[in-house]
């Protein structure tokens, strides 16, 4: 689906990292071209980060998304799990920023 059809204010879902179910992330450029249509149609990036560490091995790495949205200055949404990459697989820690 087109995210430019997206009605403009839409809050959007997009996995930071480690996709649900694909396990297939977007390239930076992707990145850089997602970052692009949420600042044209004023969207907030709901970013769900509970695969941290999965994908690349690599906390820092695998927050790419979330800061380089941040630092263009959109605003952004972040919901962080530590049940899976803590290792606390029956506690529900988290966060939400």
């Amino acid at each position: 689906a087109d995210v430019r059809a997206a009605p403009e204010g839409s809050i959007l879902l997009l996995h930071a990292c480690a996709h649900n179910p694909t396990g297939v992330d977007p390239s930076h450029e992707q990145w850089e071209r997602i970052a692009a249509v949420c600042a044209e149609r004023r969207m907030i990036p709901f970013f769900d980060c509970a695969y941290q560490g999965f994908a690349t091995g690599d906390l820092e790495a695998d927050a790419f998304a979330v800061r380089m949205f941040a630092e263009r200055g959109l605003p952004v949404m972040a919901a962080q799990s530590f049940s899976k990459n803590c290792g606390l697989y029956s506690q529900r820690i988290g966060n939400l920023t």
